[in-house]
């Protein structure tokens, strides 16, 4: 009895996930967005304030009299490395904060793996690779483990927890920060023609911001697009920080 149980919840949790998967992709669907243009904040780190301390700055807090300087919406992060260490839902109440005080469809930057989701190759040889493992594994597998992506893919894993958790004070999904960032400093800028310059040529891994393939960084924003399209098909998947036209 105990094993036609299991088979049953786990034949249901199947079907359940299959049938909130997404059908589309960017190629085929792109919806405007139709809010208000909302001035923001970068806030940045700045001790000894606190996250909601400089909230409340930014976009007042009548509670407390401050009128605020007209920040209507907020470009907050929250890497996997991070949360790793200190729990997928330790940003909560700040979040919750955030749009408490009037800060909303908000951006979040989203990437950087912890050590233990992080790709062990070194397409260049020293550096280790930035990315996360499993990137070309199915991003769905039915509900095997009781979840509904597959648990071997971590960059699906981790996009699937962050958005779940956190998709109600977020509008807008920034896959990684300055994904256009050299570290040569010399070939994102050359013309065509130029020393390795990556209107020929894809980045190289010893150059570029994720030390692995530059197809790779698209691999994941595919995933992000279906991972969070599922979850929150009203939300947006962003790239921010391109840098160089090539």
């Amino acid at each position: 009895m105990k094993h036609f149980l299991l088979t049953l919840v786990a034949a249901v949790l199947a079907l359940s996930f299959a049938n909130a998967q997404v059908n589309y992709n960017a190629n085929a669907t792109v919806t405007p967005y139709d809010g208000d243009f909302r001035p923001g904040s970068n806030m940045g780190y700045n001790p000894p304030w606190q996250d909601e301390d400089l909230a409340n700055l930014a976009a007042g807090n009548e509670a407390l009299g401050y009128d605020g300087i007209g920040a209507k919406a907020i470009r907050p992060s929250l890497p996997d490395y991070f949360l790793e260490e200190y729990g997928l839902e330790f940003r909560v109440p700040t979040f919750q904060h955030y749009n408490n005080v009037g800060l909303k469809d908000n951006v979040c930057i989203v990437g950087f793996p912890a050590d233990d989701n992080r790709d062990n190759t070194e397409h260049c040889a020293g550096l280790q690779s930035e990315m996360f493992q499993g990137l070309y594994l199915p991003i769905w597998d039915n509900g095997a483990n009781g979840t509904p992506y597959n648990d071997d893919n971590k960059f699906a894993e981790y996009i699937y927890n962050v958005v779940d958790t956190y998709t109600d004070q977020v509008r807008f999904w920034e896959i990684w920060n300055e994904p256009g960032f050299d570290h040569s400093f010399i070939e994102g800028w050359q013309p065509p023609g130029g020393p390795n310059n990556w209107w020929d040529n894809d980045p190289s891994p010893c150059s570029n911001h994720f030390r692995a393939p530059i197809q790779q960084y698209i691999r994941t924003l595919r995933i992000a697009y279906d991972v969070i399209k599922t979850i929150s098909p009203e939300d947006y998947v962003v790239v921010a920080g391109v840098g160089y036209e090539s």
